[in-house]
């Protein structure tokens, strides 16, 4: 008689373990606002057994938009910024790279990255257990980079180095305005010291109904996407003057446009930046003008386009387009929306009107004459809360 010996390997099922772990990497030291950061995730497998079903949380930081992602293995999903990999063998290593465009200067830009799941359990961390103020396993990893004009937090009052004395006021070129007849605003600054005042942020909106035609400064910069006044620097004694050439869509009796110093590098003797109430000036960092409708009728278009609602886009479609786009949004109530496509430059290229009903709305547009580039929309002269954008081929 033959004996036959039979040998089984073990089953671990699901007592297989894996050990995931997160790296980061960047060419930069320092940002700079307006130019592409791109930065590298590395995910590699350190168990001896592969993994599966790997999710990686993967969000935009605070301040950014989407340029372009490229995964070595896996996909990146924008919309619910997620990068997926099937499976990472023992030892085996992936990279997703993403470029990111920063709309934000003289903030830090930062952003949080961890392992949220895998099919099977991992020796050494819990998938998505982290604390996003700082990596705690090595399944998490964090972004901290810094504007090439210093990082913080902005707004607020300054610090004690140095006391200045800014004083604000605002006027327009005629006290009254014409619907689609352009009115020019202009925003004066003066430090009247003793010392040199920097890092200064004055908030200057578009008033409500009213969109972008130009503007122009004496001294420092307008963002347009974030509506404020960046000056590096101003002298004791010195004044600049910012111009801004608007164009009024909406036929309202009356548009107040309240403005603001809300941050600036020193403290001021009789100001504290950021404080006011939004309607009427407390204090000299603070002013306001009125311009009324002389042609009002009470009646037809009147404030067809101030913002009834508070519209909310849940979804652009798709991001790379040579034309076509579809926007999914939620409304509170029927209004009537004005769309503005604006570039990387806060130029508005394009500007559409559209009625809303209260709920979901399916937007479709075409885009096939606009020149190739990323924009951003801008709903009812104010940026949405989660910043959306597209790339036209």
């Amino acid at each position: 008689d033959a004996w036959v010996t039979i040998t089984r390997e073990a089953d671990n099922g699901g007592d297989e373990e894996i050990d995931l772990s997160l790296t980061l990497s960047t060419t930069l030291t320092e940002y700079t606002q307006f130019v592409d950061i791109p930065y590298t995730l590395t995910i590699t497998n350190a168990g001896s057994s592969t993994a599966t079903g790997i999710q990686v949380n993967a969000p935009l930081p605070a301040g950014t938009v989407f340029t372009s992602a490229n995964a070595s293995s896996g996909n990146y999903e924008l919309f619910f910024e997620l990068w997926t990999i099937e499976s990472l063998a023992p030892g085996e290593s992936a990279t997703l790279t993403l470029n990111l465009f920063p709309l934000v200067d003289a903030v830090d830009v930062v952003a949080f990255f961890e392992v949220i799941f895998a099919d099977q359990p991992d020796s050494d961390s819990t998938p998505f257990n982290g604390n996003p103020n700082g990596p705690i396993e090595d399944d998490e990893v964090i972004l901290i980079l810094q504007s090439v004009n210093g990082g913080n937090n902005g707004g607020g009052g300054g610090t004690p180095e140095g006391d200045i004395d800014l004083e604000l006021s605002i006027d327009t070129d005629s006290d009254s305005y014409e619907q689609y007849v352009d009115v020019t605003y202009t925003v004066t600054l003066s430090n009247n010291g003793p010392d040199l005042a920097t890092d200064v942020v004055v908030s200057v909106p578009l008033p409500d109904g009213f969109v972008h035609t130009s503007n122009s400064a004496t001294g420092g910069a307008y963002n347009l996407f974030f509506q404020r006044w960046n000056v590096v620097e101003l002298a004791p004694g010195e004044t600049i003057a910012l111009d801004l050439v608007l164009f009024p869509l909406t036929n309202a009796p009356s548009i107040d446009n309240f403005v603001e110093v809300i941050a600036a590098g020193q403290d001021d003797l009789d100001s504290t930046p950021d404080n006011g109430n939004g309607v009427s000036p407390q204090e000299d960092d603070e002013a306001v003008v009125t311009v009324t409708n002389d042609g009002f009728n009470g009646g037809g278009s009147a404030n067809r386009l101030v913002r009834q609602g508070n519209p909310v886009i849940d979804q652009v479609f798709p991001t790379v387009t040579q034309g076509e786009l579809y926007l999914h949004l939620e409304e509170n109530t029927d209004s009537e929306l004005l769309i503005e496509v604006v570039d990387r430059t806060g130029r508005v290229a394009q500007r559409i009107e559209r009625s809303l009903v209260r709920g979901e709305n399916r937007l479709e547009f075409e885009f096939s004459q606009l020149a190739p580039g990323q924009y951003f929309l801008r709903l009812n002269g104010e940026m949405n809360a989660r910043t959306h954008s597209f790339t036209k081929l």
